[in-house]
Parts: C-alpha cells; structure tokens; sequence
C-alpha cells in the first residue's frame, strides 16, 4: 500500500458521532467525498482546472464498506488508489485509516465521470488531464486491488 497515494486527513468531530459512539455513515459518505475532491485536486481537477476546462465531474457510483468502527477524536488518513480510467471516467478506491495507519476502517469505491456543465453531458478530459491520469494509473498498477473491487452488492 506505499504505492498508494495520500490524499486527505482530519479528526472525527463530536457532531459526527452517532448512537452507537461511532462515526456516523452519513459522514463516512462526507469524509470520502472531501477525500475524492482532494484526489481531482492533487491530479489538477480542482476549481481552476474546472474554470479553465468549463467541465466538472460526477460521481456515477460510490460504494463504502465499513470493516471497523471509528471513534469520536480519531485522526484519519484517506489514501487513494486509481483502478482504471478512459477519456471520461475514473475508477478508483480510498482507504480510510485511523490513528496509526495500520488498521483499515472503511473503503470507498467509486466511478467519477468528466461532465460539460453547460448541457450536462459526459465529456473527454482535456489531454494535459488524461495524462496526469494516465500518470496516476501507472504508480498504482502494481499495488494490490482488494477482491471486493467490483462486486455486486447482495446478501
């Protein structure tokens, strides 16, 4: 998992905290999200990029697995790893981790799609884009994909 990339950390506030004394999925969902936004930062899709491109990105599907609970004060680190990607879209997985970094606690998986915002369809990334993502995927290739990765949901 050192090939992966890490892209966001923060600490569990009180109001995140639910019933059960744990994190709440509602701000699982939240965490993933601001790690996702600093994913498309750290590979120069950030609010200039968007300005600049007039494009955004959606999300198609996200899918959160929780294997361990995280509790109020806990610092987490979100590490990204890009599974595949083509002209309009990512794949990609975050993994949540807490305190020391060791212990897994959650996944995201996730489809992004490039969006043109002025009539709400999937467009291309730009070729300096594609290229950073390209770059991104290349790094990662190597690092093991979990076997949950793609699987339908079910009981």
């Amino acid at each position: 998992m050192d090939s992966l990339t890490e892209v966001y950390q923060c600490e569990i506030k009180p109001e995140w905290v639910d019933y059960n004394s744990h994190l709440n999925d509602a701000y699982y969902a939240l965490v993933f999200s601001l790690a996702g936004e600093a994913l498309y930062d750290a590979l120069g899709l950030g609010e200039q990029w968007r300005q600049q491109q007039n494009r955004t990105i959606f999300t198609l599907d996200a899918r959160t697995r929780y294997l361990r609970e995280v509790h109020l004060g806990a610092k987490l680190t979100i590490k990204a790893q890009l599974l595949a990607s083509d002209s309009r879209r990512m794949h990609f997985l975050l993994y949540m981790y807490a305190d020391d970094g060791k212990v897994l606690r959650a996944t995201s998986e996730q489809v992004v799609v490039c969006i043109d915002p002025t009539v709400t369809r999937a467009a291309a990334f730009d070729t300096d884009a594609q290229q950073r993502i390209s770059d991104l995927l290349q790094q990662h290739l190597h690092a093991a994909k979990p076997a949950t990765v793609g699987r339908p949901l079910g009981l």
